[in-house]
C-alpha cells in the first residue's frame, strides 16, 4: 500500500518496463508530463508509449534507453531532449537484473522546461547586451582598453583588513561595463528614464567609459592584499576616464562631469558641480554599485522595483558587507534600510 501511495504521489515521472520491453507503470505525475493517458500504453509495448515522445522512429532508436537497455548495450544513463508536446524532460535510468537477467527498466524524469527556458533566456539577455554595447562604443580601442583591466573575486578578512584573490575576471571591467548596462535596460523598462533629469543617452555614454582610464594591479591567484593599498583610489581613475573622454571622445560636459566625480561622496562633491546632474550621478553611482556586486561578488539583484522617484534594491551577497535591502530617492539622495 505505502509503494503504491509513494508513486501516486511521486513529483517526478516513473515509467517501469519489463524485460520483453512492455510498459507496466506509468505513475500520474509521469503521464502528464508526457501529455498521455496511462491507460492507453499500460501493459503495451514501450514503442506505443515512444511515439509520444520521439518526433521519429530514427530518433527514437538513437535516444532512447529503453532499446539499449533491452540488447544490453547500457545498464544505466541520463537523456535530455523536447518531446512531442514541447517539453524539455530530462530522463534518467537503470536497470534491475537478477543473476545477470534482466528483470526490468526503471525511467524516471523530470521536467526542466523553465530552467531551459531561464537559460536560454539569459543567454539571449547577454548576448543582446554584448551586442549593443558593441555598437554604442565609439572604437575597437575603448572595447580593447575595457577588455585589458581585469577585475578580482576575492575573500576578505575583516579582522585582519586582508583580502585573498579566488579567482580573476581577465576582462573583468569589460563585463563591469555589460553588467551595468544590462541594469540600466531594467531600470528603462520600470520608467526610470522617463523622469526629468535622466537622459538615458547621457548615462550609456557615462558608465561606458567611467572606467575607461582605470589602472588594474595584476594580482595572482590566493595572493592576499590590503584593499585600500593595492588599488588606486578611485577620484584618481575617475578624473583620468573624465580627461580621456574631453580629450580623445569629445564627450559632452554632462557625461564628464558625472565620470569625474562618480567616486567622490556627495558631500565632498564640488561647489560649481551642477545640481541637475546630481540625478544622473547618483544613478551611475548606484548602477557603478550594483554591476560591481554582480561581476566581483556573483552577487544575485531582485528586480528593481519604483515608486515614482524611489527605487527599492534587494542585493543578495554572500560578503555581508554588501547584503542589504534599501530604498534610494533618485533626486534627493535619502536612503532608508529594509528588513
Amino acid at each position: 500500500m505505502l509503494a503504491a501511495h509513494l508513486v501516486e504521489v511521486l513529483h517526478s515521472g516513473l515509467i517501469i518496463v519489463d524485460a520483453h520491453g512492455v510498459v507496466r507503470l506509468l505513475n500520474p505525475y509521469g503521464a502528464e508530463l508526457l501529455g498521455v493517458t496511462a491507460e492507453h500504453v499500460l501493459d503495451r509495448p514501450y514503442e506505443e508509449l515512444a511515439q509520444y515522445l520521439f518526433w521519429h522512429m530514427r530518433d527514437y532508436l538513437r535516444d532512447s534507453a529503453v532499446p539499449k537497455a533491452l540488447s544490453a548495450e547500457a545498464d544505466n544513463g541520463d537523456r535530455e531532449f523536447v518531446i512531442q508536446n514541447g517539453r524539455h524532460i530530462r530522463f534518467s535510468f537503470g536497470t534491475m537484473r537478477e543473476r545477470d537477467t534482466l528483470v526490468a527498466i526503471v525511467i524516471t524524469f523530470v521536467d526542466v522546461t523553465e530552467l531551459r527556458n531561464a537559460e536560454q533566456k539569459a543567454e539571449d539577455t547577454a548576448r543582446e547586451a554584448e551586442m549593443a554595447f558593441a555598437l554604442a562604443l565609439p572604437n575597437s580601442k575603448v572595447e580593447m582598453k575595457l577588455k585589458s583591466s581585469p577585475e578580482y573575486q576575492d575573500l576578505y578578512d575583516p579582522v585582519t583588513g586582508q583580502a585573498t584573490v579566488t579567482a580573476i575576471i581577465p576582462d573583468g571591467t569589460y563585463w563591469h561595463v555589460v553588467n551595468g548596462l544590462r541594469i540600466m535596460a531594467e531600470l528603462k523598462e520600470i520608467g526610470v528614464f522617463q523622469l526629468v533629469g535622466l537622459d538615458k543617452d547621457t548615462m550609456v555614454q557615462a558608465f561606458i567609459f567611467h572606467d575607461i582610464g582605470k589602472d588594474q594591479p595584476r594580482l595572482a591567484l590566493r595572493q592576499s592584499f590590503v584593499p585600500a593599498e593595492t588599488f588606486e583610489p578611485g577620484p584618481l581613475h575617475a578624473a583620468r576616464s573624465a580627461d580621456w573622454a574631453a580629450k580623445d571622445y569629445h564627450l559632452s560636459a554632462d557625461v564628464q562631469w558625472i565620470i569625474r566625480y562618480h567616486h567622490t561622496p556627495e558631500s565632498d562633491l564640488p561647489n560649481d558641480f551642477p545640481k541637475a546632474l546630481k540625478p544622473m550621478w547618483r544613478l551611475l553611482r548606484l548602477i557603478d554599485g550594483l554591476s560591481a556586486g554582480i561581476t566581483r561578488r556573483q552577487a544575485k539583484i531582485a528586480p528593481i522595483t519604483r515608486d515614482g522617484t524611489i527605487l527599492t534594491i534587494r542585493e543578495d551577497n554572500d560578503d555581508l558587507r554588501y547584503r542589504r535591502a534599501y530604498t534610494i530617492s533618485i533626486y534627493t539622495g535619502e536612503e532608508h534600510s529594509l528588513p
